[in-house]
């Protein structure tokens, strides 16, 4: 967790903020009790929105997105910002029958190259779980641990509950571009295909007339490109 968002959620907390939801954007505002009538306490990024909302940090309400009950429990019991985020992270997911093979992005920390050291950076892991999650709020992919199209909203559902799914999905398939920017479409098929669909490096390989290793060494490119657009390389 980067400094900027463990303060960004300290200050939504003192000050009961909210993160007002705007179609389209990029960046949302947060305003006390989501009143744009009061001065906003900050801003926040649409794709770090969504990551507390999928994680539950958030929660859906009719003002906007507002800290959870979970969090907010958290906080009050001393928690800081970072374990509130680090106990809300990589939830199992319920609905994943037992015995099925763990998708990439489940096991990347555990895996070796062929000298015995590891196969993939934390900066790469957390990038391919930001990705992932974009995956499957746009609708590609099996690798989540909610339903974006469920309104996550405290006490119950909401009546909006279909259009702000819909607005959900529009701002990750927004998101999804934006990472994809720039990118070779085979470093982007490898990615989408390994990590939202949870296919092998072998059966990607097979299905694209690559030799062995073609999708792995593009797995590492797409990697590398992802952690710089997410930031979650060393110190940023």
């Amino acid at each position: 967790m980067s400094l900027q968002r463990e303060q960004l959620m300290r200050r939504i907390w003192q000050t009961d903020g909210v993160i007002v939801r705007v179609r389209g954007a990029q960046l949302l505002a947060i305003h006390p009790n989501g009143d744009r009538r009061c001065k906003r306490i900050g801003w926040i990024e649409t794709v770090d929105a969504l990551d507390w909302l999928e994680r539950g940090i958030l929660t859906q309400t009719e003002r906007g997105y507002a800290l959870s009950r979970d969090t907010l429990q958290r906080l009050r019991h001393g928690q800081s910002p970072r374990q509130v985020e680090d106990a809300r992270r990589d939830r199992p997911d319920p609905q994943r029958p037992s015995g099925r093979r763990p998708p990439l992005v489940a096991v990347m920390a555990e895996l070796k190259d062929a000298r015995g050291r590891p196969a993939y950076t934390s900066a790469q892991i957390e990038a391919a779980k930001r990705y992932a999650r974009d995956l499957h709020r746009a609708g590609e992919g099996r690798v989540s641990t909610s339903d974006v199209a469920r309104p996550k909203v405290d006490g119950g559902r909401s009546a909006n509950g279909t259009e702000d799914a819909m607005l959900l999905r529009l701002d990750a398939n927004r998101a999804v571009a934006r990472a994809q920017s720039g990118l070779d479409g085979r470093v982007v098929r490898v990615l989408t295909r390994v990590i939202g669909a949870d296919e092998t490096f072998e059966d990607v390989d097979r299905a694209q007339g690559w030799g062995p290793g073609v999708g792995a060494m593009l797995m590492q490119i797409g990697l590398d490109h992802l952690a710089d657009h997410y930031g979650t390389r060393a110190g940023r």
